[in-house]
């Protein structure tokens, strides 16, 4: 240890030893921050005693601690048969096949892990090909096909090992009843088991899909406003501030009615397919943004859409240095009295004619 202490640096190395302490064999062992320094300072001290001393890194493990082992026992012939004995479930002297004796705990542990990586119908497809029927080999005395309810039996193979049915169900960790529901699919003939559960056919009042597709086709056919000019990202259309769901449901009645869909049908296709508003976007555009706008649509070149969205984004953050500008003067006019800030809006702009006639709604806007 004086040699090592010696010759070794930690800080040079940059090893920080937690804790110190010397273990029940007689060894040394060093609590190192990193598991790269641990192995970085286990080599400076292999350099320094070579083969003086064993170096090693400890590896966490789970103690077992086995009563009743002779002392003439061997500890390999010891390991192998706790792992045989955790392979196998069944009683040895009353199961008469021989794959459960045979049967390792790796093999169990791969044929669990490969199960339980697939779905519910390649489960079932497994299991039907590791299943095996055939006829009666031999009843009990005094019962014969006639008397017996039994009518076949199955076979249970784990790679290519023939084992019992309790075998079988402890390696795949499912229940009896799942193994019967296979088995009875096997007796009437019927293919690859199929997960049938939730999917009802027997439903009279289902809603088509072709009347979900005839709403989602009406509810396009609006036209709609995009809110290009927002300088915050949005994905908001807005439909004409005259419409509503009630006025838009009537004239889906009024287009098709023979189809039965209820309001709350078409309320839900609204609100949860589409990212709809009614009225226009709040953000208002002056002539230069639309000047912009209309030049990006029609841009041929992609330097020249460059060219244009660096002279908008120029143009926008001009406004906002405007919009902060303003805040502040605001600001500084609440805490001053002598101060008066005056910001003047123009009235709203109305159109007319304003006609709500129900086909005005489809061709506005075009």
């Amino acid at each position: 240890m004086k040699k090592v202490s010696g010759s070794i640096n930690l800080q040079s190395l940059g090893v920080k030893v937690l804790t110190t302490r010397k273990t029940r064999a007689g060894g040394i062992l060093f609590e190192v921050e990193g598991n790269e320094k641990a192995k970085l300072l286990a080599g400076k001290i292999w350099e320094v005693v070579g083969d003086a001393a064993r170096v090693r890194l400890p590896e966490p493990r789970t103690p077992v601690l086995l009563l009743g082992v002779p002392e003439w026992a061997d500890a390999e012939n010891v390991a192998a048969g706790v792992t045989q004995a955790g392979a196998r479930v069944c009683n040895a002297e009353t199961c008469p096949k021989r794959g459960c004796t045979d049967l390792s705990l790796p093999t169990k542990i791969r044929f669990y892990n490969n199960y339980h990586n697939i779905t519910y119908d390649e489960q079932s497809a497994l299991l039907k090909s590791l299943m095996k029927i055939s006829e009666v080999g031999r009843r009990r005395d005094g019962r014969n096909d006639a008397t017996s309810r039994r009518t076949c039996t199955f076979k249970y193979t784990i790679d290519d090992l023939e084992v019992c049915r309790l075998t079988f169900i402890d390696t795949f960790q499912i229940t009896k009843r799942r193994v019967e529901t296979i088995q009875n699919k096997i007796k009437n003939n019927i293919g690859t088991p199929i997960d049938d559960r939730g999917k009802h056919r027997n439903r009279p009042h289902a809603i088509p899909n072709l009347v979900r597709q005839m709403i989602r086709q009406h509810i396009d056919s609006f036209p709609r406003q995009l809110s290009h000019y927002s300088r915050k990202n949005s994905e908001k259309e807005f439909l004409s501030s005259d419409l509503s769901l009630s006025k838009m449901y009537s004239l889906f009645i009024e287009l098709n009615p023979d189809v039965k869909a209820s309001k709350t049908l078409y309320e839900e296709v609204f609100t949860k397919e589409f990212n709809l508003r009614f009225g226009v976007p709040r953000s208002d555009t002056c002539k230069y943004c639309d000047m912009n706008y209309i030049k990006l649509i029609s841009a041929k070149t992609e330097e020249e859409r460059k060219n244009i969205e660096i002279q908008s984004n120029l143009h926008h953050s001009k406004a906002d240095q405007a919009y902060k500008q303003l805040k502040q003067d605001a600001d500084i006019a609440r805490k001053n009295k002598n101060i008066i800030v005056l910001c003047v809006d123009l009235q709203q702009v109305l159109f007319c004619p304003n006609l709500t006639h129900s086909s005005i709604f489809f061709i506005k806007d075009s």
